[in-house]
């Protein structure tokens, strides 16, 4: 009888299932290829989803570590791999897997060679291969982060194909020149001149030992930040610069513009000489100041003119300073240029800046007047004192 159009448009399922990949080989002699996987060890194994930042390499290692510590008793090893990796792949990986040709994996080192021509091909061996040959210790950076760094790429790419002697003269090489005559000095001559397996055994003992008595990155790293600022000078808050103070810097000074520099708070304190009457201490050195001797009508005229005359670094007290709200438009309209609100921000900004100066200028002229007022009391009694002594 003949089938018809929908019998022979029926999914037929193939003699012996499914077509996979994998084809399991036959177990080893003592061994058997009947066993269960067991929940705990599908749960421990490693994912991998086929990006470009994973590491194939790290995933292989990852998973014979787990297959092999938890292999059933009597179980064959190769065959336990075989089943439970595609359980270790996910997404892109795992689509990879199904789309092999039927049969093409008889043992696990097909399955890994396959696996790492998708994943890790020549280009990425080449790549890993230059940055081995060509690593440079970074000045901020331990002897033992540059060997655990060097490790790190060769465990990366095991796929380099470089001899021991090769990898250590790569290492030595890329080392600063003190940790370069250091490692000569525990060698006891020259590095170069140890056989490969002794220069391993030193270059990670040397690690070792400085990870366990050495200091830290991070300790390494804030004494070099602490000699770098040794010497620095403290920047200028009006320009930013670090050439002067505040209170020098050009762009306040410029014209001859001194009152600005004050009113600013930037005036450095007036340093009073001797001899100076308008001092509220008392000072030995008066008696030979010349205001003091009243030898005649002129010196009390000098006197005279001495109080009227105004101290050096006194400064007439600035105008009152623009008030910042009459920057403001009457207009308001919500599109107003953001530029005018960033002039009236710094016109704001400024003019507390000048009430500053002005308030710290009203404390000194008040200051000064107590003085004045003080030396006038003094003044008097020596005048008294004088006429008395002429009698």
């Amino acid at each position: 009888m003949a089938l018809t159009i929908r019998q022979l448009s029926t999914s037929v399922i193939p003699p012996g299932g499914i077509p996979t990949c994998i084809t399991y080989p036959d177990a080893v002699e003592g061994a058997t290829a009947d066993f269960e996987l067991k929940s705990g060890l599908l749960h421990r194994l490693p994912t991998i989803y086929g990006l470009s930042m994973e590491d194939p390499n790290q995933h292989l290692m990852e998973f014979q570590f787990i297959c092999t510590s938890m292999t059933p008793q009597g179980a064959d090893e190769q065959i336990l791999k075989l089943k439970a990796f595609p359980f270790s792949l996910a997404d892109k990986a795992k689509q990879w897997l199904y789309e092999l040709p039927s049969g093409c994996s008889t043992s696990w080192a097909d399955i890994m060679k396959a696996f790492l021509e998708k994943y890790f091909p020549t280009s990425c061996i080449i790549m890993l291969r230059k940055k081995i040959s060509g690593i440079q210790q970074g000045q901020d950076e331990s002897y033992a982060e540059y060997y655990e760094r060097f490790k790190t790429l060769i465990t990366q790419c095991p796929q380099h194909g470089m001899k021991n002697e090769t990898l250590l003269t790569c290492f030595y090489d890329g080392l600063t020149n003190l940790e370069r005559d250091m490692l000569d000095a525990a060698s006891g001559g020259s590095f170069v001149d140890k056989e490969p397996a002794a220069g391993m055994v030193l270059i990670e003992n040397r690690a070792l030992n400085q990870q366990q008595y050495g200091c830290s990155k991070s300790t390494h790293t804030r004494e070099k930040v602490h000699e770098g600022m040794k010497g620095q000078v403290m920047a200028c808050g009006v320009c930013s610069m670090q050439e002067h103070m505040s209170d020098q810097c050009p762009q306040l000074m410029e014209g001859g513009n001194f009152e600005g520099v004050n009113a600013l708070g930037f005036q450095q304190e007036y340093q009073r000489p001797r001899n100076d009457p308008y001092s509220n201490t008392y000072n030995p050195g008066w008696r030979d100041h010349p205001n003091f001797r009243w030898r005649d009508n002129e010196n009390a005229q000098q006197a005279s003119q001495a109080l009227n005359q105004r101290p050096p670094g006194f400064f007439p007290k600035p105008q009152a300073p623009l008030n910042p709200t009459s920057f403001n438009t009457s207009n308001s309209n919500s599109n107003a240029s953001s530029s005018n609100d960033e002039l009236i921000k710094a016109l704001a900004k400024s003019t507390q800046a000048l009430l500053a100066g002005q308030n710290n200028h009203e404390r000194q002229i008040n200051t000064i007047g107590t003085d004045m007022a003080e030396m006038k009391k003094q003044m008097s009694q020596v005048v008294e004192f004088m006429g008395k002594f002429h009698e």
